[in-house]
């Protein structure tokens, strides 16, 4: 991964050093149908765009560092501490780490993965078929992200023209609904990339805002809010979230079993067992035959659960947010 950011920052570091003005039809960022300011930052900074991230801060003769961990939150406020106090001769390197390895892996994030090639420069996201959904390369120029069922696409961001003034810098950031209709919406500022609960960093005008989707537009699950990776998106119909039902159960601590025979998936766990049938509104619990609104349903090779009825027969209390489409599970 830090290989990877090595590359994309180096191909961001060959755009011209000058700020031409970008072409398009850009929309207001105060005024769109994507997402809504929710508050002006009491911080700013010309080059970070995240609510969390650290800084090296050096003394006059750039003989002692610090490291300064800072924290933006949803409403606007801000929160600084020092994770060291200054040490000379680059000592304050191994605070600037995050304490979170990297297992270098690429997990599923709703229904995508990440998919990179340092040999070829290929980097983009592939679904669960192994079929790419984004493709890039390094040299475009372009950085990618991905959550929530929206791409981000950032050209410059303030990395361009570094001589430049923060007033005289020119910013684009596209966002692409790449798991519905990849429809696209372009603004010229800096915009982080939208986090699991909806919000963003804007930077405009030099002055950064905390902005929030107005509509989700993918089905995400949270259990005892920590989000629940799924190698397929979930999906509503009639009104019901339908989820991997592997991942759920799994989730919930239960054992699974498949029969292949009759398309039946059986869950047990502390004395409950529940057997539900692909295509079928009738479901059991402890032998106790349930009607269900939607039948589990195979969609990419997996089979895919309604999520309410999972959650009731296992105890564990059910959230909805109908404008993020968020499910919330409580145990």
């Amino acid at each position: 991964m830090k290989k990877l950011l090595v590359v994309l920052l180096v191909a961001l570091m060959l755009l011209p050093t000058t700020a031409g003005a970008f072409e398009g039809n850009f929309l207001d960022p105060f005024n769109n149908e994507l997402f809504e300011v929710v508050a002006e930052s009491q911080y700013y900074d010309d080059f970070n765009l995240d609510f969390y991230f650290r800084d090296m801060v050096y003394n006059e003769d750039f003989s002692l560092s610090k490291v300064v961990e800072t924290t933006l939150y949803y409403d606007g406020t801000y929160e600084q501490k020092d994770l060291c106090d200054f040490l000379p001769d680059g000592g304050a390197y191994a605070y600037y780490f995050s304490d979170e390895e990297d297992s270098g892996e690429n997990p599923f994030n709703d229904g995508l993965k990440h998919y990179s090639n340092l040999d070829t420069y290929v980097f983009g996201l592939k679904d669960i078929n192994d079929n790419f959904v984004y493709e890039s390369y390094a040299l475009d120029y372009f950085v990618y992200d991905y959550n929530l069922g929206f791409l981000r696409e950032g050209e410059n961001n303030g990395y361009a023209g570094p001589d430049l003034a923060p007033e005289e810098r020119e910013y684009k950031t596209t966002f692409t609904r790449i798991m519905t209709d990849n429809a696209k919406y372009e603004f010229n500022c800096a915009i982080s990339g939208f986090n699991d609960d909806g919000y963003a960093v804007m930077r405009y005008n030099q002055k950064l805002y905390i902005i929030k989707l107005k509509q989700g537009a993918i089905p995400t699950v949270f259990y005892n809010n920590e989000k629940i990776l799924f190698d397929q998106i979930p999906v509503i119909e009639n009104g019901r979230t339908l989820v991997p039902l592997r991942a759920i159960f799994e989730t919930f601590g239960a054992e699974v079993q498949w029969d292949g025979a009759t398309n039946t998936v059986t869950a047990v766990k502390d004395g409950t067992e529940v057997k539900l049938t692909i295509d079928s509104t009738t479901a059991y619990k402890n032998g106790e035959a349930i009607t269900l609104d939607v039948p589990a349903k195979v969609i990419n090779g997996r089979t895919l659960v309604p999520v309410r009825f999972v959650s009731d027969c296992f105890d564990v209390q059910v959230g909805w947010d109908g404008t993020m489409l968020r499910v919330d599970l409580t145990k």
